[in-house]
């Protein structure tokens, strides 16, 4: 009796093996890179981590771009490049079965964001411009198009919450304040330390970005305003105590924190190849920063703003840009003088607002969701 029990267990053991094995295998059988030409184009398609991305490219130029749909079982998902020449600039639009993408635009020898070419081009791309959101104003604050998103808009004193459907003020704090280094969202969850407090605190504010709601969190240790936040992972946020030299992982939406470094030891840090320890010394004469795992990588060169996938770089507006603000995705958040716009590549760029005083403080003051 115990031999047969003792079989059936066996084969129980080598059939859950069996189907881990073929679960495994249909899973990576769906990552894949394939390499073809379309109209003289040379294509390398790829599949991986639930998302398609795409190289385009002759002997002139190469285009890189990524595609979020579900998995298709067919290789070879582009059909046809259609080219638009036009005196100094041409467009190529990428035809499939399976998507539809943005035309893919060159002017004088430089890739740029099909929003930018000339009337001419677009009338020839069938431009259709998004329309325009009815301008209105709070706390002086200029509102242009908010595209469904929520923002919080820092007042000296507290945020201005501000969304399609409603406007409001969450105050925080009696006295004003500039510079509010220790503050950081994730998710809709945005984590402000206590600055009515002066060299150290033991309270963080959580707003709750959707519900537009605030709430204390008292924590037992005393934390220094000597400190930085490294960045954000998954639900948490990483914050290192320069002066008491300790690392903390703190979760807004459960009101938890716990110290993940201390002088005996190690932190952890954010890379491509996940979280990694790192020694509490690093941390303190140095500010870290988590990897940034975007899908699109968006810098300022020379007041340009540029995106950049693959090494392929695009030029996202013909302003001159002061700074980024956030990214998120293939979105990102940047401002032109007082101005803060919005860019992805289905909207193209977008004026936001307009705040005047942004043309003196707007570090950590601007956050959308």
């Amino acid at each position: 009796m115990k031999l047969k029990k003792k079989r059936i267990l066996q084969i129980v053991v080598v059939i859950a093996i069996l189907i881990i094995i073929l679960i495994f295998n249909l899973v990576k059988s769906k990552n894949y890179e394939v390499e073809y030409t379309i109209d003289g184009y040379n294509v390398v398609e790829n599949y991986n981590h639930k998302l398609y991305s795409f190289r385009i490219s002759n002997e002139d130029n190469s285009f890189s771009f990524l595609e979020n749909i579900k998995y298709v079982k067919k290789h070879k998902l582009i059909n046809n490049i259609e080219e638009i020449r036009l005196d100094n600039e041409y467009c190529l639009i990428i035809k499939s079965d399976y998507f539809t993408y943005n035309p893919l635009c060159v002017v004088d020898n430089e890739e740029v964001d099909y929003h930018l070419v000339s009337n001419d081009m677009q009338e020839k791309l069938d431009f259709k411009d998004r329309e325009d959101e009815e301008e209105k104003n709070y706390n002086n604050i200029q509102i242009n198009n908010l595209l469904d998103y929520n923002y919080l808009v820092w007042n000296y004193k507290g945020f201005d919450l501000i969304s399609k459907n409603s406007t409001r003020t969450i105050n925080l704090f009696s006295s004003d304040t500039y510079d509010i280094p220790l503050s950081k969202m994730v998710n809709n969850y945005l984590l402000i330390a206590d600055y009515d407090s002066k060299y150290n605190f033991n309270k963080f504010y959580i707003i709750n970005v959707l519900k537009g709601t605030k709430e204390e969190f008292k924590i037992k240790d005393e934390i220094s305003f000597d400190s930085y936040i490294l960045g954000s992972y998954k639900e948490s946020i990483y914050l290192v105590d320069k002066k008491n030299k300790i690392e903390y992982e703190i979760v807004p939406h459960k009101k938890k924190i716990r110290k993940v470094g201390t002088e005996n030891r190690q932190g952890v840090i954010y890379t491509e190849n996940g979280l990694e320890k790192i020694s509490l010394t690093k941390l303190i004469s140095k500010e870290y920063s988590f990897y940034d795992d975007n899908l699109y990588d968006y810098k300022i060169v020379d007041g340009e703003l540029i995106q950049e996938l693959n090494k392929d770089t695009m030029l996202v507006s013909n302003k001159k840009v002061k700074d980024i603000i956030d990214i998120k995705d293939d979105n990102v958040l940047y401002l032109v003088d007082d101005t803060l716009y919005f860019y992805n590549t289905l909207y193209g760029e977008v004026k936001v607002m307009t705040n005047f005083e942004w043309n003196f403080n707007y570090k950590n003051n601007i956050y959308f969701y």
